[in-house]
């Protein structure tokens, strides 16, 4: 009689969701975030302080990480990610390229006459630059980048990141890093972006003819490699992180339209528009070839490779929410087409330092409490409260955490807040939300976790999984596995029979609790492939089509759902070898109808939820035949059994 059950049902039956046992931390929350940050330390100080506050967004530019080549200043580093260590906040880090970029990276003269270390040597490219396209805005500002091709930029870039690694390990600081922005690929922000204007007020500047006449000039397929590298640079520093990226769509914004990239086409035509098509406007000359289709999703390559690269691992998020306006569409397309998180900052339409709720980037209007709430809920919420799809987290400005600390609060209940689905309590591997005592259990929803974890095998099981717990009628239950839209756990052999209540804990906010029927017995046969047994034959192998078992030999079939037990097991806890735990209720087997004869229906030993069913397989001819267990007169699903000859 088989009592040994092999390991690998426990992956199968039990482990499908299973990953990592050492998950990212929950990047969910209410993230600080500000572009000055030296100028705003105390006020950012006294945001993170606020109830409803989850991290801070440390935003660094890399010429003040780096101030001359290979010598690094770690101390505003250090002071804000002890910081956030003290205030237990999380840290999504940001380093900036762009207008940070290192005079050194370039070559002499570029840090005037009297700097005498070393130079890099990266082809200089030089642009003016304006906020918003230039609406609203008096005057343009000068930029110097290499571009991301540029192998020493590439080279000086992988050294930064690698040395910004090593100093978090060696400083104790990096496992409070929860996430990294991509970045390096930038203009004036942490976003993905180049310069890419062109432009007539407040300055006149043609970002688009600088890049064609660039050595070599820009082209999508060689921005793909530069991306392809930077990507593998942060993968191999931050193997174990979250990544971030901030968009700026394509042909996007109400007036002069923004493109995140010089609309240049591959065989080196500008698109037209932007280019200018008067001849009347300053920026207009001709090329020597212009495309006047629609310049295409500039954003596209780039997040479907990152998508692949940090699969699981990466949110996609747009800087500007406006109450005048949906959410930014191509964040909820991102997370559709890739399956990537997504999250959103408020604005900074008033004055560069805090959200408009009304009037856009060109009259700013001021937010109440309520106004506030509602901006942050266009972003947590971007198909609505109805729809499943909510925003991993929403950056706020410091002052308006200050100011609204109400709504910031309730934001990040409503960020963190667990839902389970209509009906998504239910029996493991099954459809039935009906489950008896000891029985493994399904949750299904969104915002369950905010990262997979998995129990340990061979173990007891723990009521806690990361920061996710369920509780049963108000008992925590024991856990298997917890990841954003699905729990499996242990139902409490105390529970009473009736109508149970099951709800979510996450991250310390508890959502609604759902329904589930208690009955003495609920037998389930674990199923695979096309409604195949779980069964083993007397030869341990798995018993399916072309290797049935034979009339007369010895198969064990995998269940869940057993009734009491004669020798009880304690909530959590592995199903002994000695002595067994036998099914207490009157067990019957049929296959095809006829009885089979049944020499152990109980728990198997080593596992938690488990019950195996020992039986002698009736004579019948070879085929495929349902089989169907009954316990206590409560009868199971009816899969398939394979018998040969």
């Amino acid at each position: 009689m088989r009592m040994r059950t092999p390991r690998w049902i426990f992956l199968l039956t039990f482990c499908s969701p299973c990953l990592a046992q050492n998950p990212p931390a929950d990047p969910r929350g209410i993230y600080v975030y500000t572009e000055h940050l030296a100028q705003d330390a105390s006020l950012v100080t006294q945001a993170l302080s606020v109830a409803g506050v989850d991290g801070l967004t440390l935003l660094l530019g890399w010429a003040s990480l780096e101030p001359s080549r290979g010598s690094f200043s770690w101390t505003e580093l250090d002071q804000w990610m002890s910081t956030a260590v003290q205030s237990n906040k999380k840290v999504a880090l940001a380093i900036r390229a762009g207008q940070d970029t290192p005079c050194w990276l370039f070559q002499a003269p570029a840090c005037g006459a009297g700097y005498s270390k070393p130079y890099a040597g990266a082809t200089p490219l030089s642009f003016l630059v304006s906020p918003r396209e230039g609406v609203g805005q008096s005057t343009c500002n000068p930029e110097t980048i290499a571009a991301p091709w540029d192998p020493v930029f590439q080279s000086e870039w992988a050294a930064l990141l690698g040395a910004v690694a090593a100093h978090l390990k060696s400083a104790g600081e990096y496992q409070a890093l929860t996430s990294v922005r991509l970045t390096g690929i930038n203009r004036t922000t942490s976003e993905l972006r180049l310069p890419a204007e062109m432009l007539s007020s407040p300055c006149t500047t043609n970002s688009v003819a600088t890049w064609l006449a660039a050595d070599p000039p820009f082209r999508s397929a060689t921005l793909l490699s530069a991306w392809d590298q930077l990507t593998t640079t942060f993968l191999t520093n931050f193997p174990d992180k979250l990544f971030g990226v901030e968009i700026i769509p394509t042909a996007s914004g109400d007036s002069n339209l923004e493109y995140p990239f010089p609309a240049i086409d591959d065989q080196g035509c500008a698109y037209q528009p932007p280019w200018p098509a008067d001849p009347q406007d300053p920026n207009y000359k001709p090329t020597p070839c212009l495309n006047k289709s629609a310049t295409p999703d500039q954003n596209a390559p780039l997040l479907a490779l990152a998508s692949q690269r940090f699969a699981n691992r990466l949110s996609v998020s747009y800087q500007n929410l406006d109450l005048s306006q949906p959410a930014q569409p191509y964040v909820v397309y991102a997370a559709q087409a890739w399956g990537t998180a997504i999250g959103f900052q408020t604005n900074d339409y008033d004055n560069l330092q805090r959200a408009a709720c009304s009037g856009g980037s060109a009259k700013p209007g001021p937010c109440t409490s309520s106004s506030y709430l509602a901006l942050l809920e266009l972003g947590i919420f971007p198909l609505g409260k109805s729809n499943p799809l909510r925003a991993e987290y929403i950056e706020v400005l410091p002052p308006d955490a200050i100011s609204f600390p109400d709504a910031v609060n309730q934001a990040h209940r409503e960020l963190l807040i667990p839902q389970i689905s209509a009906g998504g309590v239910i029996i493991h591997a099954g459809t039935s939300g009906v489950a008896s005592p000891g029985s493994l259990v399904d949750i299904y929803g969104s915002n369950l976790a905010g990262a997979a974890a998995s129990a340990m095998g061979g173990s007891s099981l723990p009521e806690t999984l990361g920061d996710v717990q369920v509780l049963v009628n108000g008992t925590p239950a024991p856990l298997i596995y917890a990841g954003p839209q699905q729990i499996v756990f242990q139902l409490p052999y105390e529970t009473r029979l009736g109508m149970a209540q099951v709800a979510v804990i996450s991250g310390g906010v508890s959502g609604a609790a759902a329904p589930l029927s208690v009955q003495r017995a609920a037998p389930l046969v674990l199923t695979y492939g096309a409604n195949r047994a779980i069964a083993v034959n007397s030869d341990g192998t798995v018993n399916g089509a072309g290797n049935g078992a034979k009339p007369g030999s010895f198969v064990t079939a995998y269940l869940i759902g057993s009734g009491p037990l004669d020798n009880p097991i304690l909530t959590g806890e592995l199903a002994p070898a000695s002595p067994l735990s036998h099914e207490s209720l009157p067990t019957t087997m049929k296959v095809g109808g006829s009885p089979a004869t049944v020499q152990f229906a109980g728990m198997a030993p080593g596992f938690v939820g488990l019950m195996q069913l020992n039986f002698v397989l009736p004579t019948l001819p070879p085929g495929d035949y349902p089989v169907e267990v009954a316990i206590g007169g409560i009868s199971s699903n009816q899969p398939l059994l394979a018998v040969s000859r």
